[in-house]
């Protein structure tokens, strides 16, 4: 009797077996914990084994439940759950199964899974409720689970830098902006940068465009982008573009000027200012464009 499974990597060289809470659910949600915990996966080393070994033994607490062992002396083909390959902390493979995964359907699923997996491990190594939310969010945007989801800033270009490095062609770009579309959050994109090229990247479908500009025009593609799009993310170095274009054209040529408008509050909004801009970008002589923010009555009030 029991919930038997067999955790493995491709080389099937070493596996854990456990006895209990084998099912795809626990385990994806052992794996989620180790990702989170930022653990060495163990196809890199040895520590990767140890790590989720540890995880996994808290959670069981006693002396049996969870072993490991070369993969072929394991119960493999135990009739209950069979084997998981994993690789970077996610299942890539299955053996000897006989029944059809329960897989986890939901963020608010995992995040009730981690919580209650997080209240099982040592105080010291415990995460907070706010690191467990994030990750969640993360990791469901990066499997498509949108149903429900919130948007999340830190999610969103964590997993943006993770689909421009898995592409050679794209691993050097940087994130410069990311837009929150209002009405549909699977429609928001990062834009993305190199010397050569920009990139439109949609981290709910991993989808990379290139853009038909060479160069992003902050007046046509961020300020006229405002009307459909919050926006959620703007690196320093695409903020000290913005700033020396307003400064360049003058406001008054700038076509899209309620766009303007909202970028400069949001930077007011975010504490975004000439002297944060050159200390964190190392450029000087910036010109203060917040000099042309212009509050609607109510909120100046």
């Amino acid at each position: 009797m029991g919930n038997r499974a067999v955790i493995t990597t491709e080389e099937k060289q070493i596996g854990i077996y456990v006895h209990w809470n084998g099912g795809r659910e626990s385990i994806e949600t052992f794996l989620a914990y180790c990702d989170m915990k930022n653990y060495r996966p163990p196809e890199t080393d040895c520590y990767g084994w140890a790590r989720m070994c540890q995880v996994i033994g808290n959670f069981f607490g006693g002396s049996t439940s969870i072993g490991i062992d070369r993969y072929n002396q394991l119960d493999r083909d135990n009739y209950d759950n069979g084997v998981y390959i994993i690789n970077k902390w996610k299942i890539v493979g299955r053996e000897f199964q006989h029944y059809k995964d329960e897989e986890i359907e939901s963020v608010a699923d995992l995040e009730d899974n981690l919580n209650y997996l997080n209240e099982k491990q040592p105080k010291e190594e415990q995460l907070s409720k706010e690191e467990i939310h994030s990750y969640c969010l993360k990791w469901a945007i990066s499997r498509g689970l949108t149903k429900g989801i919130e948007f999340d800033t830190k999610a969103v270009l964590e997993i943006t830098k993770e689909i421009l490095k898995d592409h050679h062609e794209h691993r050097i770009k940087e994130v410069d902006c990311i837009f929150e579309n209002k009405a549909e959050i699977t429609d928001s994109y990062a834009v993305a940068t190199d010397y050569d090229e920009v990139v439109l990247v949609n981290p709910f479908t991993k989808e990379i465009t290139p853009s038909a500009e060479w160069q992003f025009n902050a007046d046509e593609d961020i300020f006229g982008k405002l009307e459909e799009n919050n926006l959620a993310y703007v690196s320093m170095k695409a903020h000290h573009g913005i700033w020396s274009y307003i400064e360049d054209v003058t406001p008054d040529e700038i076509q899209n000027k309620k766009g303007m408008q909202q970028y400069l509050k949001y930077c007011k909004e975010n504490n975004i200012t000439k002297d944060k801009i050159e200390e964190e970008t190392h450029l000087e002589n910036l010109s203060d464009v917040m000099k042309y923010y212009k509050p609607l009555d109510k909120e100046a009030r």
